[in-house]
């Protein structure tokens, strides 16, 4: 799987995984969040994401990092967004108010950027095993002392069907996350929209993470 393979699913249309509402996991979580004004958020591999809209509207500085420009573009046309655009290093850098969708290479997304908060609803289970090292040790590059990632995963067995997305096991997350002070904060069989795993039988676990960086 390479960066074409996502470009083609933007262009094909093929973008399932988009969702039309925020996630409900963040009502049910804001608590937790501990949420508070001008906090700098980290949404990794971002799409067009409702999200960072809902987390603007808390008022929070948000940053996104997406590949296919069609997402940027659309993310900013559909919630009627004035947006500028200029050019950042590699990147292409689309800036509205409170929100920054950086169009680009993630593991190029420069590492001196500091956030308070990283959310990973769908960034670590779109990556094959192969390229998830790398991502975890970009995501900590990020993270100061004290800041939160709040990951959200799913398990399933990948010998009975394939990803994208893919099976992200606890195991995995803890040893990439071993220097780092990890909480589940739940952990549930969840139904999946994907049809693929509707016809494979398989049945999903999703487990939210809360993963903060200690002192040093």
């Amino acid at each position: 799987m390479d960066a074409q393979f996502w470009l083609d699913r933007w262009k094909n249309r093929e973008i399932g995984f988009h969702k039309t509402e925020v996630n409900p996991i963040l009502l049910a979580v804001q608590q937790q969040l501990e949420l508070r004004l001008g906090q700098r958020v980290l949404v990794p591999l971002c799409g067009k994401s409702l999200d960072m809209v809902w987390f603007s509207q808390q008022g929070l500085h948000v940053t996104g990092v997406e590949l296919a420009s069609a997402a940027c573009e659309e993310f900013f046309s559909e919630n009627r967004l004035k947006v500028q655009k200029e050019q950042e290093g590699g990147f292409s850098l689309y800036s509205s108010d409170s929100i920054h969708l950086w169009c680009g290479d993630f593991f190029s997304f420069p590492e001196t950027q500091k956030f308070d908060l990283i959310y990973d609803r769908a960034a670590t289970i779109a990556l094959p095993e192969s390229l998830r090292a790398n991502y975890f040790k970009k995501i900590q590059s990020f993270l100061e002392t004290g800041a939160r990632l709040c990951l959200i995963a799913i398990e399933y067995d990948q010998n009975r069907l394939g990803g994208p997305p893919f099976s992200v096991s606890e195991p995995e997350i803890r040893k990439a996350y071993s220097r780092f002070k990890i909480n589940k904060w739940s952990e549930r069989v969840v139904p999946m929209d994907n049809p693929r795993f509707t016809e494979a039988g398989v049945e999903v676990t999703e487990k939210i993470y809360w993963i903060s960086k200690l002192g040093n």
